[in-house]
C-alpha cells in the first residue's frame, strides 16, 4: 500500500469530517454571519441606505449583529437570499454554501497544478481556511474560488473571464482593487479594456438601482477605514510591526516601489507569474488584512512548490517556513494569545507578520526562480478529478 495514497485519504476524510462539524456547531451567529444576514434583511426590508449603519433597527427589531458592512453597495443584493430564512438556518446554509465554494477552488487548484497530496494536506493543516467558521462563515470561499478560477483563465488568455471573476471578486472585497490595478497594470490592453468595461458596468449597474449617496458613504468608510492598522491579534497584515503613522507609511512606500520594479519586469514573463505576483500584492498592500485572507498567499505557496524537486533548497526552505508561520494562524488563539499572554505581544505580532515578511523576502531574493515555477506549473497539464488521483 501507498503510504503517500493512504495519508491523502486520511487528510480527505479528516477535511469531511471538519467541514461537517464546522457547519453543525451552530457558532458565530452574531460575528461576521450577523454582518451579511442584517445586510440581506436591509436590502429585503426596503432599507439598502442603512447597509454602513450596522447600529440601526431593521423595522423596529434589533439588528443580529453589529459589525460594519465592508462590500460594495450593489454586493448587499448578494445576501437578500439569506433574509427569507430563520437566522439559525441561514447560518447553516451559508456556512454549506462556503464548504462548497472551497471544496470547488480545491479542485480547481488540484486541475490546474496538480499534486492532489501536497494540496489535501495542505488544506487540512492551514487554519486559515478553517477560522472563519467560528466567526459564521464568511465570503471569503467564494472570492477564493472568483480568484482560482480567474487564474485558469488569465492562463488560458480567456482575459474576459478573468476580468469578471475580479471584477465580482472586488465587489464583494473591495480590499482587492488595489491588487486588480496591479494586474490590469502588467498585463496588456485586452485585459485592461475587459476589467474597465466590466467594472464600469457594475459601477453604472450600481448607482442606477441604488442611488448616488449611498455610493459616496461607501468610499467615504473606505477613505476612512482603508489607512487603519488593527491590533496584531485581528490583523495578519505586515503593517502589524509598525503599527499605524509613518513608519506604516515608509514601509507601504518600500512595498510598493519593490512591486513597481518586478511589476515592470514581469510583464516580459509568463502569465501565471504574473498573477503570482498579483496575488502577493493582495496580502502585501492592506493595513489590515483578516486572518483568512492568508488563502491568497496560500494559492501563491501551492502554485510555486507545485514542481517541489526543480526548487532551490534555498526556496524550499522559504516556501515551507512562509507556509509553517502561516498554518497555524486563526482567531481563537489569537484571542487567547491577547487575553492571558499580551506581555509578549511584539513576538505576536511578529508571528502574524511573519508569513508576508518571508513572502516579501521570497519576491525579492527569489523573483525569477519563483516566477519561472509559477509559468512552469499553472495549466502544465490536464489533470484527472480529484477522487481519481488519490
Amino acid at each position: 500500500m501507498d503510504p503517500g495514497r493512504t495519508a491523502t485519504r486520511v487528510a480527505l476524510v479528516l477535511i469531511c469530517v471538519a467541514a461537517a462539524l464546522a457547519v453543525v456547531i451552530p457558532v458565530g451567529l452574531h460575528w461576521d454571519f450577523a454582518n451579511f444576514y442584517d445586510t440581506g434583511q436591509r436590502v429585503a426590508k426596503g432599507l439598502p441606505q442603512d447597509i454602513y449603519h450596522p447600529e440601526r433597527l431593521i423595522e423596529g427589531r434589533r439588528p443580529l449583529g453589529t459589525l460594519l458592512f465592508y462590500g460594495t453597495p450593489i454586493s448587499a443584493y448578494f445576501y437578500w437570499p439569506l433574509a427569507l430564512m430563520r437566522p439559525e438556518t441561514a447560518l447553516i446554509v451559508f456556512k454549506l454554501m462556503g464548504v462548497a465554494a472551497y471544496a470547488a477552488a480545491l479542485r480547481i487548484l488540484y486541475q490546474a497544478i496538480g499534486r492532489p497530496r501536497v494540496l489535501v494536506l495542505a488544506a487540512l493543516l492551514f487554519l486559515p481556511f478553517w477560522t472563519i467558521y467560528r466567526v459564521g462563515g464568511q465570503t471569503t470561499p467564494f472570492v477564493l474560488l472568483l480568484l482560482v478560477a480567474g487564474m485558469v483563465r488569465y492562463a488560458r488568455k480567456q482575459f474576459d473571464w478573468a476580468a469578471a471573476w475580479w471584477v465580482l471578486a472586488v465587489l464583494i472585497k473591495p480590499g482587492l482593487l488595489p491588487a486588480l490595478g496591479f494586474l490590469v497594470l502588467v498585463s496588456g490592453w485586452r485585459f485592461f479594456w475587459a476589467s474597465a468595461l466590466l467594472g464600469s458596468l457594475a459601477a453604472v449597474v450600481s448607482v442606477a438601482s441604488m442611488g448616488l449617496p449611498i455610493h459616496v458613504e461607501f468610499v467615504q468608510l473606505l477613505r476612512m477605514k482603508a489607512p487603519v492598522v488593527l491590533p496584531w491579534n485581528l490583523n495578519s497584515s505586515i503593517y502589524v510591526i509598525t503599527g499605524g503613522g509613518m513608519k506604516a507609511l515608509a514601509l507601504r512606500a518600500l512595498i510598493v516601489a519593490s512591486f513597481a520594479y518586478f511589476g515592470w519586469k514581469v510583464r516580459q514573463a509568463a502569465l501565471p507569474a504574473r498573477y503570482v505576483l498579483c496575488l502577493l500584492f493582495a496580502v502585501l498592500f492592506p493595513s489590515t488584512l483578516w486572518i483568512h485572507y492568508l488563502t491568497w498567499l496560500f494559492v501563491v505557496l501551492l502554485v510555486v512548490a507545485a514542481d517541489w524537486d526543480s526548487l532551490s533548497p534555498a526556496l524550499r526552505r522559504l516556501v515551507l517556513a512562509t507556509f509553517l508561520v502561516a498554518a497555524p494562524q486563526n482567531m481563537p488563539l489569537s484571542f487567547f494569545l491577547k487575553d492571558h499572554l499580551d506581555l509578549l505581544g511584539p513576538l505576536w505580532a511578529l508571528w502574524k507578520a511573519g508569513p508576508l515578511l518571508l513572502a516579501w523576502w521570497m519576491m525579492l531574493w527569489h523573483y525569477d526562480e519563483m516566477t519561472a515555477a509559477a509559468s512552469r506549473n499553472v495549466m502544465r497539464d490536464a489533470a484527472p478529478v480529484l477522487p481519481q488521483a488519490v
